[in-house]
């Protein structure tokens, strides 16, 4: 077990993205088309406001407070155009739909992130359709096995939403999701001789694994991810025990007959994404970026 754990570490924050290659170059081309969208419109703005102000001044220099049709149709080029220059004009859509899965096209996972981000996110994710479509996959599996143990698990299963960051944040929504679960093993390996071992070895295996996570430097906002793969660590031992001994949750009902809720998560994290929020509405599962 300590080596399933040891290897998980390894892949905890390190997606696979086997198409980064050419998703990171259109994302290149993308930002290189936008740029020179972006300085167009500027010139663009520019030029038009330089005409309303001769305009202006020739409406002035007339005297007689008479504004033309010219003035008018100015304004109305400004406007267009200082809207085009404040909006989304399409661009990372087109990109997306370039890049993502067909499948994906109607469903942009970077919209999510905040807008500086979203382009990063877009390359990111459609690099790794497989590892993202696992870690949905996963989520759903996590809500289903937490569900006879905890009732706000019915809602965790929808959809996730994507966020991307350097340092992705882990919120106080997931402290603890495995509490219940916790306490019901506790109460029944309690009556068995064999707890003390049990518990000794799952203390054991959660300090190799803070342990190991700590060496590997492993970075995140808000909860200490090092101490959330340990705690986990913790009760996939004690479930596994749980199992193997025949112990009973509370209605009498052999723990082995329920999913195993931490193999879920286990899965999640080796796809090298991260659980970050959990709520009534949404989930959030985040996506590290670098440059």
């Amino acid at each position: 077990m300590a080596s399933v754990w040891a290897n998980l570490v390894d892949r905890v924050l390190r997606p696979e993205q086997p198409r980064f290659a050419s998703c990171d170059e259109a994302g290149r081309a993308h930002s290189a088309l936008v740029r020179a969208r972006t300085d167009e419109r500027a010139h663009a703005l520019a030029d038009c406001e330089r005409r309303i102000e001769t305009a202006r001044a020739n409406v002035f220099a007339s005297g007689d407070g008479v504004v033309g049709a010219q003035m008018t149709t100015l304004e109305r080029e400004w406007r267009v155009l200082h809207r085009r220059a404040a909006t989304d004009d399409g661009a990372l859509r087109d990109l997306w739909s370039q890049i993502a899965p067909p499948a994906w096209i109607d469903h942009p996972r970077y919209r999510d992130s905040e807008p500086a981000l979203q382009l990063r996110a877009a390359v990111a994710l459609a690099s790794d359709p497989e590892g993202v479509e696992r870690a949905e996959a996963a989520v759903a599996s996590l809500a289903a096995a937490l569900a006879p143990w905890d009732a706000r698990a019915a809602h965790w299963g929808r959809r996730p939403r994507w966020r991307a960051a350097a340092m992705p944040a882990i919120e106080d929504s997931v402290v603890d999701i495995h509490a219940s679960v916790l306490a019901m093993l506790g109460q029944s390996l309690a009556q068995n001789d064999a707890a003390p071992i049990v518990f000794a070895r799952a203390f054991a295996l959660r300090r190799l694994v803070l342990r190991a996570a700590r060496r590997r430097k492993i970075v995140t906002r808000g909860r200490s991810l090092a101490r959330e793969l340990a705690h986990v660590a913790f009760l996939d031992l004690a479930w596994g025990a749980a199992e193997a001994l025949g112990a009973r949750a509370y209605d009498g009902t052999p723990v082995a007959a329920y999913p195993n809720p931490v193999a879920p998560l286990m899965e999640l994290w080796s796809t090298g994404y991260l659980l970050c929020a959990l709520g009534e509405d949404h989930t959030v599962l985040g996506v590290r970026i670098s440059g």
